[in-house]
Parts: structure tokens; C-alpha cells; sequence
């Protein structure tokens, strides 16, 4: 045994916590208000909120058309991996959320209480929304970096 366990355990021989019964009224939040407050906290994490708030990136961005010689607007960064704007960040949060409902909606099927009918239905779009969150990524990748991964999904 070493010297700091064998003096903690003398202190505890000697000293007695007090006992406290402490009760705190607290109001009483329903379970869904929480959920609704962490979900859209993840959604503001997952955006870079904390990036746009230290950097300030512009909304959106603009590139001369190589065919009119005007500007046009652009929504993501491209060819720029440590950069973003506002709404590029956001409908990436967007879709991460989908992928979250996603898994939830996975888990809600998986309570036995539920009748065949809404399993299936839960299942079914679940996965749907799941497998529409990965291909948006797949896209916001490809537009973000021109020519990654072009040899994977031709």
C-alpha cells in the first residue's frame, strides 16, 4: 500500500463527514424540453457555432463564373478544408441531425411495447434518413474537396 491510501484512511478514522439531508425544490422539467435543448446544442456544436463566433466567416461566398465573368454565390468553402461559411456549416448540422433522428428513431423501434406496424414504419425511416444523411455527406465532401475519393464512387 502506498503512503497517501494509508494517511486518507487514518483521516477517515478520525474525522466523520457530517450528515446533511439536504432537500432542494426543484422545479420539475419535462423530458422533452431537455431533449429539445441538448438536440439543438448538438446541432449548433456539430455547425461550428464556436468557429463562426471566433473567426466571423461571411454567410455565404461568391467565385467569378468563368463563363459570364460574374459573381455567383457559393455555399461551401471549396478546396479550403480549415474553412467555412455560415451556411455551409449549418445544413452540415442540419443533416447531422437527420442522422441523430435517425439512430433515435432506430432505438424508439427497438422497445418491445410498440406494435409490428410501427416497428416497421420507425425501420423504414430510419434508415432512410440514415442513408440519405451519409450519401449528403458523401456530396458535401465531394464539393468540399474536388477529386476526393473519386476513384471510390464513380
Amino acid at each position: 500500500m502506498n503512503i497517501p491510501y494509508k494517511l486518507f484512511k487514518l483521516s477517515l478514522k478520525v474525522l466523520r463527514p457530517p450528515r446533511l439531508r439536504l432537500r432542494l425544490s426543484l422545479p420539475s422539467v419535462p423530458s422533452w424540453l431537455i431533449f429539445v435543448f441538448i438536440l439543438v446544442s448538438y446541432i449548433l456544436v456539430i455547425s461550428g457555432i464556436i468557429y463562426d463566433v471566433i473567426v466571423g466567416p461571411p454567410a455565404m461566398g461568391t467565385t467569378i463564373d468563368p463563363l459570364t465573368q460574374t459573381l455567383k454565390p457559393v455555399a461551401f468553402a471549396q478546396g479550403r478544408i480549415n474553412a467555412q461559411y455560415v451556411i455551409e456549416g449549418l445544413s452540415v448540422g442540419f443533416f447531422y441531425a437527420l442522422g441523430t433522428a435517425g439512430i433515435i428513431l432506430l432505438d424508439v423501434s427497438s422497445k418491445s411495447a410498440l406494435l409490428k406496424d410501427y416497428k416497421v414504419s420507425c425501420w423504414i425511416l430510419a434508415i432512410l434518413l440514415l442513408l440519405g444523411f451519409y450519401r449528403m455527406m458523401i456530396v458535401f465532401v465531394r464539393i468540399k474537396l474536388p477529386g476526393y475519393l473519386e476513384f471510390y464512387y464513380q
